[in-house]
């Protein structure tokens, strides 16, 4: 029940976000973009820029803020999946970038370029 419950609230979550980046301006060009080696929450698009956009929720921040979360191994699955992503689409020479969006129950923070790839490198 507890499984089911979180997932819920991280669907909630990426709503939330979406509906965030909606009002930022972006739109939404998918959601939960899946292939075997990971997903991305949002893909949506800035003006002119594919933003890849990681959605990172937490009750509370006793244990960081939620943007803390993406660490080098999430990152590389974004990077990873992304090219994919830009590759199937023929998207190659678009401006990319990687955008985190932070849900607490007090706020949504955007953070744009949240990494890039010399971040995710080992």
């Amino acid at each position: 029940m507890i499984l089911k419950n979180l997932r819920k609230e991280g669907a909630n979550a990426e709503t939330l976000a979406a509906d965030y980046l909606r009002q930022q301006n972006y739109h939404i060009l998918e959601r939960n973009f899946r292939i075997n080696s990971g997903e991305i929450d949002i893909i949506a698009k800035d003006g002119n820029t594919i933003c890849f956009v990681e959605v990172k929720m937490r009750r509370t921040t006793a244990f960081g803020i939620p943007s803390e979360a993406v660490a080098k191994p999430k990152m590389q699955k974004l990077i990873q999946v992304a090219f994919y992503y830009l590759k199937s689409k023929n998207l190659n020479n678009c401006k990319a970038r990687f955008d985190v969006v932070a849900v607490t129950p007090s706020k949504i923070d955007l953070i744009k370029n949240a990494f890039t790839l010399d971040d995710a490198s080992y």
